[in-house]
């Protein structure tokens, strides 16, 4: 595929992160996107898991043991990309990282997650110690590598998008309702529950003109007894962890994504969303600003649910031609995020790496 970078590249890098198959959550998504379109070969360690703590530590030490083996028998690798969040998953990376730079390969420490600038508040010292010892720290996002390079005071930074594949776009749905679609964890963080709430205090003015399908994993139980709660039956319908044709037939029939998240980076369903032409109605956390503006999408403040009503209204009002132009920018601004400009910028921060 034109999008794969070389084999040469491809054999050196080798990789670090979630186990991915199947994929839950944003990183084990972009680890998929990469074996799939992006690497002619993919070598990669799963050092850390869903399950139990006891499951958690024993991937974590067997991925030691098999990164020692791999960089003394696999000669061909010089490059050990570690994709990590805030916390635990950064403390364990830099174990990782030491491993690396004992076999004396470079290290790049590819950073998710929205909560990692109160985890560096937290002991600053600490984590940029860790920072600079990394030949390369990958941002998701131009604010984050200004938070990086400003306030934390690093000049190693390379931003990087997370990688989508490109859509399998079906015929078009001529929906009678406004159906919105929540793809993610299901936790207070995400703002699920403040959307629940919303659509409780105006259910009666929603109950002919919206559905909310909701997807993901998480809370489901208290979900669930939320929507019983609240007699949601009828406008909110659980579809359970969506992946494969499920998902890509919910992002097919969908009307826009809502994300009323507290925190985030650079979420990855918006990322999709945007693939598939749907306006997003989302909070401006993160890096999310850099990619939904009113050309293609509705922004509102985080847990205010005057806000998030005011947005779905506005959503469910406009006509049909300023949807369309909506869709048409949501398209035009996730082409970055495909796998042929990610190919690129990944070939020449590997390039870099392999050339000093």
């Amino acid at each position: 595929m034109a999008n794969k970078l070389s084999r040469h590249i491809s054999n050196s890098i080798l990789f670090l992160g979630p186990d991915y198959t199947p994929p839950k959550g944003g990183v084990a998504m972009v680890l998929e996107n990469y074996d799939k379109f992006i690497f002619t070969t993919f070598k990669s360690i799963a050092n850390s898991c869903e399950g139990s703590k006891l499951k958690k530590i024993t991937i974590a030490l067997l991925a030691i043991f098999k990164m020692c083996w791999v960089l003394l028998t696999d000669r061909q690798i010089k490059i050990v990309h570690i994709h990590t969040a805030s916390g635990i998953s950064f403390k364990r990376s830099t174990y990782f990282a030491k491993v690396a730079r004992f076999f004396k390969k470079k290290v790049i420490l590819h950073i998710h997650g929205g909560n990692f600038k109160r985890f560096y508040n937290s002991s600053p010292t600490k984590i940029k110690s860790e920072l600079l010892k990394c030949d390369k720290i990958i941002a998701l996002t131009n604010d984050w590598k200004d938070f990086f390079e400003k306030e934390v005071g690093l000049g190693n930074v390379t931003v990087i998008e997370n990688v989508i594949p490109d859509p399998q776009l079906q015929e078009e749905c001529n929906n009678e309702k406004t159906h919105l679609l929540f793809l993610g964890l299901i936790h207070r963080d995400k703002g699920i529950y403040d959307l629940l709430e919303v659509i409780n205090n105006h259910k009666h003015e929603f109950i002919d003109n919206l559905e909310l399908h909701v997807g993901g994993n998480g809370e489901v139980q208290n979900f669930n007894s939320k929507i019983d709660q609240y007699e949601l039956g009828d406008i909110v319908t659980y579809e359970g962890w969506v992946n494969g044709d499920k998902k890509t037939g919910l992002l097919n029939s969908a009307d826009a994504l809502i994300l009323p998240s507290y925190i985030e980076g650079l979420p990855m369903v918006i990322l999709e969303a945007m693939s598939y032409g749907l306006p997003v109605l989302s909070t401006p956390v993160g890096g999310i600003p850099e990619v939904i503006t009113a050309e293609n999408g509705i922004l509102f403040n985080p847990g205010d649910k005057d806000d998030i009503y005011r947005a779905i209204s506005q959503f469910i009002s406009l006509d049909t031609t300023k949807r369309g132009q909506m869709r048409n920018e949501a398209m035009k601004k996730s082409e970055p995020f495909r796998p042929g400009s990610i190919s690129n910028k990944l070939k020449m921060l590997y390039q870099e790496l392999l050339n000093e």
